[in-house]
């Protein structure tokens, strides 16, 4: 193989693993009950009380997930059942939406981004999030 076809498969290894690295810092843990750096983190009742889910990646449906720690809501469907959100990420926006798969109606949380009280828009509706740039 030629220097410069190394070169390249090289360089573009070194993007892939760029790219794909986006998603959250490497020292969360994913979905563990503690909303930590880089996670987005919905919460079973209003003003970030009662269960929490915490993700660093991309969720496209949150059937089989159910909120985690202690308090009112632990243990329930995440689905349709979060009362509040919370980003933990310094330079990504999640986009929370009321479908699975991205779909339904959706909205942006950018960097830090909090909401104590989800709207009636938006309420015991989630069921799905990705992050961007």
């Amino acid at each position: 193989m030629s220097r410069s076809i190394k070169a390249t498969l090289i360089v573009a290894a070194l993007a892939a693993v760029a790219v794909l690295g986006l998603g959250g810092p490497a020292q969360a843990r994913s979905y563990d009950g503690l909303c930590e750096s880089g996670e987005v983190c919905l919460y079973w009742g209003y003003d970030y009380q009662g269960g929490v889910a915490d993700f660093y990646n991309d969720i496209y449906n949150y059937k089989s997930f159910r909120f985690k720690g202690s308090g009112p809501g632990a243990g329930s469907s995440l689905n349709d059942n979060a009362a509040s959100v919370r980003s933990k990420a310094r330079f990504y926006e999640v986009e929370m939406c009321t479908d699975s798969y991205f779909r339904g109606e959706c909205f942006d949380l950018g960097p830090g981004g909090e909401v104590p009280e989800l709207g009636s828009a938006f309420a015991n509706e989630l069921s799905s999030h990705f992050w961007h740039a």
